[in-house]
């Protein structure tokens, strides 16, 4: 099966060194998984998009973890997150935002391939009911992850209107990393614009759901973020995942004002 172009990579993992670690883990890895192993140890992949299941939402894998005895080891991953990662997914990658690339070892579903979005997960060891809830299904298997993996598409060259302002660059760009930087800086979420809409309201507008979990995630009032999700929803926006964004924002506790003043039931 073709796949991506992969650099950075180690020297391979022994089959002692495979058996050793399928002995801890008390389960085979998967075969593809296994192989790549022996072959790569551990990569970066060109190109390294990919979507998420029945989606039109995805991410990157920025690089494909081994068993190499560095920081890009697996066992690493593996012991970070132990208290928060479902039983029975183990991390193999990760994206540009931290998030985890996990394949199965479990019976019911070994080999497939999941997305961990770390801003869904608050509470350790989350309980096997909540599993569909917190992680994203990508692939049936590693080698068909590696095969579904490809270059972003071109954005449209837009020209910038004179008056814009940095907020609305950028939602206009997506730009996750300057939104970071804002929200570090500080920036009041509770603002409105002139059309009386808030940083969540204007995220909810451009349908990325990124943003919205990243803006969320800093403790917001939903409620008119998901009434403006569930009706552009009923759309067909090019490149916009309301659908998405309105089963995100319907799990959120709804919002509440403290008697004193200020949000309670963050998610």
């Amino acid at each position: 099966m073709l796949g991506p172009t992969l650099y950075d990579t180690f020297d391979p993992a022994t089959e002692e060194n495979l058996a050793n670690f399928e002995r801890e883990l008390g389960s085979p890895l998967p075969a593809p998984y296994r192989e790549f192993l022996l072959q790569f140890n551990g990569a970066c992949p060109e190109p390294n998009r990919f979507q998420f299941k029945d989606s039109e939402s995805g991410s990157d894998c920025r690089y494909i973890l081994g068993l190499n005895d560095t920081d890009q080891d697996l066992r690493h991953y593996l012991e970070t997150h132990k208290l928060r990662l479902p039983q029975g997914l183990l991390p193999i990658a990760y994206d540009s935002m931290g998030n985890l690339i996990c394949l199965s070892i479990r019976e019911q579903d070994h080999g497939h391939v999941y997305f961990w979005d770390h801003s869904l997960i608050n509470n350790p060891a989350p309980a096997e009911q909540d599993l569909a809830d917190r992680i994203l299904p990508v692939a049936p298997s590693f080698d068909q992850f590696l095969f579904n993996l490809k270059d972003p598409p071109p954005e449209p060259v837009i020209e910038a209107p004179a008056d814009e302002t940095k907020v609305q660059r950028i939602l206009r760009e997506r730009d996750m990393k300057a939104l970071k930087d804002l929200l570090m800086a500080g920036y009041d979420l509770e603002h409105m614009d002139d059309n009386y809409l808030t940083l969540l309201d204007n995220a909810t507008i451009v349908g990325d759901l990124q943003m919205v979990k990243l803006i969320v995630s800093r403790g917001v009032k939903t409620d008119d973020a998901l009434e403006i999700a569930r009706d552009s929803a009923q759309f067909d926006h090019p490149g916009a995942d309301h659908k998405g964004i309105v089963a995100f924002l319907e799990k959120l506790p709804r919002d509440k004002e403290a008697p004193g003043g200020g949000l309670i039931n963050k998610p």
